[in-house]
């Protein structure tokens, strides 16, 4: 190896060791939450829950807000917020 390749790998020695230490860490964090992210804390209703007079509006209700969005795509839409912001006194 040249005497610069050398230098290089003194003056690095830290940074190229703690490359591969660095991804294994990552690695198994992204594992674990994998994992854990995979057992969802939210349960689907069904069945009898499903059924009934509010359940029959709602859908009637959606499916009227989808004709609505379906009949004014593509649009132009404005979104303003306005807060009252007080200082300490």
């Amino acid at each position: 190896m040249n005497p610069s390749g050398n230098r290089f790998l003194r003056e690095n020695l830290l940074g190229i060791s703690l490359t591969p230490i660095a991804l294994v860490c990552a690695s198994a964090v992204s594992v674990a939450d994998l994992e854990r992210s995979s057992h969802s804390r939210f349960a689907l209703a069904g069945g009898k829950a499903l059924d009934g007079p509010g359940i029959d509006a709602l859908r009637t209700l959606n499916k009227g807000y989808e004709e609505i969005a379906q009949s004014m795509t593509p649009t132009i839409v404005s979104i303003q917020s306005i807060a009252e912001l007080s200082g300490r006194r």
